[in-house]
């Protein structure tokens, strides 16, 4: 079954939850956290979002962004994971 589109309303902060299959570590260790904590950044600075803040837990990961449109968050996500 195909995810419901998630929208995002521009300007206002939004919680971003990322969880592990089966309740497995998201990321296998510090460095794998800092790459992929690189490539989020780095994906939303080119979709217009702000990382206002994370938390980086082995299980899962939150993040609270703004975007700036309301196609930000998915777009932010979208690239930095086809990295």
């Amino acid at each position: 079954m195909a995810r419901l589109t998630r929208v995002g309303a521009p300007g206002l902060p939004h919680r971003v939850t990322r969880r592990g299959d089966h309740r497995e570590p998201v990321f296998v260790n510090d460095a794998a956290a800092a790459a992929d904590l690189a490539l989020i950044r780095k994906a939303a600075r080119a979709s217009d979002a702000e990382i206002r803040a994370w938390r980086l837990l082995p299980n899962p990961v939150h993040f609270i962004m703004t975007p700036g449109h309301e196609d930000g968050l998915r777009a932010t996500f979208a690239e930095a994971h086809r990295r």
